[in-house]
């Protein structure tokens, strides 16, 4: 067996001629601001924002007619914090949510494929539909127009920084 990265684009690629995108939908959504905050009117330029990624969380699934699925939840968050001098931060404002990506397999593959796939390929699928969510959302809420870069593939950075616009 192979050692280091080309064992695991081995893995990878396993799992990319075996697996096909079926669905992403949203499977938890949690959003709000806090009751002191009349957020059409605040200037949330002063608060801090911050994201979450977090790892995502697989499943496999067999179906009655004998299909066996992946099944891949990512979890994404955006809030803006505000933060005065020795004292917890308070938040303002909080938008989260959780999408499942679900793929067919053509044959079954191993573990190590499946979570190498989920940790580097998965986010390419659901990404675009957290940005959507959380643009979409942030206008319903009257909370201010956030972009949202496109991923930045890898784990290295779990916390990135999203800027409001």
């Amino acid at each position: 067996m192979k050692v280091g990265g080309e064992a695991m684009n081995l893995l990878l690629q396993e799992a990319i001629d075996n697996l096909s995108i079926n669905d992403v939908y949203l499977t938890h959504v949690q959003s709000s601001i806090a009751a002191d905050s009349p957020a059409k009117y605040e200037n949330f330029e002063q608060f801090l924002t911050q994201t979450r990624s977090a790892l995502p969380v697989v499943s496999e699934i067999e179906l009655q007619n004998g299909e066996h699925l992946v099944r891949v939840e990512c979890g994404y968050g955006f809030r803006w914090v505000e933060e005065a001098e020795g004292q917890e931060p308070v938040q303002k404002a909080c938008i989260e949510a959780t999408f499942a990506a679900e793929y067919s397999m053509k044959k079954l593959i191993s573990n190590e494929a499946i979570a190498e796939f989920a940790k580097k390929n998965v986010h390419h699928h659901v990404w675009p539909f957290w940005r959507e969510f959380l643009m979409s959302q942030t206008e319903r809420m009257r909370l201010p127009r956030v972009t949202v870069h496109m991923w930045q593939f890898g784990f290295e950075n779990l916390e990135k920084k999203a800027e409001p616009t």
